[in-house]
């Protein structure tokens, strides 16, 4: 059996991905440049109402977003950059979709907080309550990023900082959520490297 490169397998369920995304209205074109490398189009559907002969119909239209450069880095994991900014460091392939979905909606994209250890251990909670236990900021690192630089993931820039916790970390997103995890230090020394 031969073995695939992670863009070989992206554009092997590029019509499993049309699937999930023409349901929350774009579509992407996947392109394999034969080396680990490629791109990925996003087209972005617009509905408009349109009066004919006295008959209400909605026309489906498709506008380009853009084009995002993807390496694979590992069997199921792939890096985005668009231009020289890196966009994304190790996205596993089924979470694509929902991460060019966050994309689009980033406006309106909610975060949760799942909090291991502590005081608030087990509970998950909204921005909103998470700012009236903060006591400041996570750092923005925007301009490494722009610059091609690797550091912590966006959504980790400009997050509330918690006591007895460390600062938030990433853990996973789903359609128009990003959840992030604070850990106190004692569970965070437990977890195996």
């Amino acid at each position: 059996m031969e073995h695939k490169t992670a863009v070989e397998k992206l554009k092997e369920h590029e019509y499993d991905m049309n699937i999930k995304a023409q349901i929350r209205n774009f579509k992407v074109e996947i392109l394999d440049n034969g080396d680990n490398t490629g791109s990925i189009t996003v087209w972005k559907f617009n509905k408009h109402k349109k009066n004919l002969s006295e008959m209400l119909t909605f026309i489906e239209t498709q506008t380009f977003v853009e084009t995002l450069d993807i390496e694979g880095i590992a069997d199921f994991q792939v890096s985005i950059k668009k231009e020289n900014e890196i966009l994304e460091d190790g996205l596993f392939l089924d979470k694509i979709t929902k991460w060019i979905y966050n994309r689009l909606n980033n406006k309106n994209i909610e975060f949760m907080y799942e909090f291991v250890g502590g005081k608030y251990n087990g509970q998950t909670m909204t921005k909103a309550e998470v700012e009236t236990l903060s006591h400041g900021l996570t750092e923005d690192l925007t301009h490494i990023r722009q610059k091609g630089g690797t550091c912590q993931r966006k959504e980790l820039d400009n997050q509330p900082l918690v006591d007895g916790y460390l600062s938030p970390m990433f853990s996973h997103i789903d359609y128009g959520l990003v959840y992030l995890r604070y850990e106190t230090q004692e569970v965070y020394n437990t977890v195996p490297d």
